[in-house]
């Protein structure tokens, strides 16, 4: 896996540098995109751009010849995407913090719980429909998944003030919810991919 994780990092370094480019400048305009919200879009783009960039390449073609278990091709996958979560988590911090101060700590760490949960649980859906799917159809998945991000994201923003308030109180569990889906989301993405008929 480390073959495929240093392959992620070098092959797709343009993808890698844009984006953190782009998180950086979101931290630095701290009243950019409703606090936490705008860190969660940028790293939810991330892993589509990622995996756009790989179709062009036709890596997953590729690894299918490749002596990699799959196991190892759709773990590869799953790190990269929670190394994402890791930089959303850290720009929802700084933002927070940045807008607050530390005398707000717990609130600014409920609102990164709440940012990694939809990241971890919009991801845990997303992959595995990539895996079943193929890279053929994965103009299809890009419409469901931005049409899902769509829909958080309104219920979000909207004067919805039950969901958000739940959401704060129960930072921790929404956060198990979404880390679960993530990782029950693993074996159903290898399995998949295993048995890929594309």
């Amino acid at each position: 896996m480390r073959a495929l994780l240093y392959k992620d990092l070098v092959v797709n370094r343009g993808t890698i540098l844009s984006y953190l480019v782009l998180a950086v400048v979101v931290f630095l305009l701290p009243y950019v995109g409703g606090h936490w919200v705008f860190p969660l879009a940028i790293t939810l783009v991330f892993p589509v751009a990622y995996l756009q960039q790989e179709h062009k390449e036709k890596w997953l073609q590729l690894a299918a010849v490749l002596p990699y278990s799959p196991w190892a091709v759709v773990g590869a996958r799953y790190v990269v995407t929670a190394l994402a979560g890791a930089v959303t988590a850290g720009c929802t911090l700084l933002k927070q913090l940045g807008i607050y101060g530390p005398a707000e700590l717990p609130s600014s760490l409920s609102q990164v719980a709440v940012a990694l949960a939809l990241f971890l649980l919009l991801q845990g859906m997303f992959l595995p429909a990539i895996y079943a799917l193929g890279p053929d159809r994965i103009v299809e998945i890009y419409f469901v998944y931005f049409g899902l991000i769509l829909v958080v994201v309104v219920l979000i923003l909207s004067n919805i003030k039950f969901i958000i308030l739940w959401f704060s109180a129960h930072p921790g569990v929404v956060l198990a919810l979404g880390l679960a889906l993530f990782l029950v989301s693993l074996p159903i993405a290898v399995g998949r991919y295993a048995r890929r008929g594309w």
